[in-house]
């Protein structure tokens, strides 16, 4: 995971292992968890998100969205 500011620059960066999940979506789910508990942790009020799993995006879109 790599957390860059508004311009680009780096921030922070790190890597986490993961236990063994049969599945490749759930670690994607895991990865993005782990970078929202980064995000609380430094109080950062605003974050984007970047991935390739397009499915967990929208997945987690619909669950967040306010109505």
């Amino acid at each position: 995971m790599a957390a860059m500011d508004s311009c680009g620059y780096l921030l922070h960066a790190l890597s986490n292992p993961i236990q063994f999940v049969g599945k490749v979506i759930i670690a994607k789910v895991l990865v993005i968890r782990h970078a929202f508990e980064g995000a609380l942790q430094n109080g950062w009020s605003r974050i984007h998100i970047l991935s390739d799993a397009k499915n967990v995006v929208q997945m987690l879109q619909k669950k967040m969205t306010l109505s």
